[in-house]
């Protein structure tokens, strides 16, 4: 579902970012989902509210349940933050020095933990 959300946003308005992670913000009523992407267009700054209008549609459109709660007011409508240019070669970057074998890092789809959280959460622009 997360991976359909992205590339048909990514499609839809011709964005260019390739890596993409989703958050699911539960610290803030009502819980919502976040896209983020290291874009390097300034279209997301520009129809910010269109994108995330549509993001929300496409998140109905994967799934029956998620328009229910949206209804409902149990999930909050979904937000899209861009990434500072570098920030997944960076994180990549990072755990190498840690130790970490480059081969062997998986993308980071869902930021899941509180490490993810505060690497990536440091990286969005302002």
């Amino acid at each position: 579902m997360l991976d359909f959300v992205a590339d048909k946003t990514r499609k839809h308005f011709g964005l260019t970012f390739e890596d993409f992670s989703y958050y699911a913000e539960t610290d803030h009523l009502p819980p919502h989902y976040i896209l983020f992407v290291e874009e390097h267009s300034d279209l997301i700054n520009q129809k910010k509210a269109e994108i995330e209008k549509y993001i929300d549609e496409q998140f109905y459109e994967a799934n029956e349940k998620y328009e229910k709660y949206r209804k409902l007011g149990q999930i909050g409508p979904a937000e899209i933050r861009q990434f500072k240019e570098n920030t997944y070669a960076d994180y990549k970057q990072m755990l190498v020095s840690q130790g970490r074998v480059l081969n062997q890092i998986k993308p980071v789809t869902v930021i899941n933990t509180p490490e993810k959280k505060e690497f990536f959460f440091a990286h969005v622009k302002d």
